[in-house]
């Protein structure tokens, strides 16, 4: 087999697999909810800390 055949088949399966691996992590992506809810909480009770500390 011609070294350029060999190359060409290999990038071919490695795109498959990048292919793939693209996918699977988009789907996975669009089960996340990136709102970090616990800090959201914090922040807003140190505003009202520091609101209670201005009195």
């Amino acid at each position: 087999m011609d070294l350029a055949w060999a190359a060409l088949i290999v990038a071919a399966v490695w795109a498959v697999i990048g292919a793939v691996l693209f996918a699977r992590g988009k789907e996975r992506m669009r089960e996340v909810n990136p709102t970090p809810e616990q800090t959201i909480e914090t922040l807003k009770e140190d505003v009202q800390w520091a609101r209670a500390q201005r009195r």
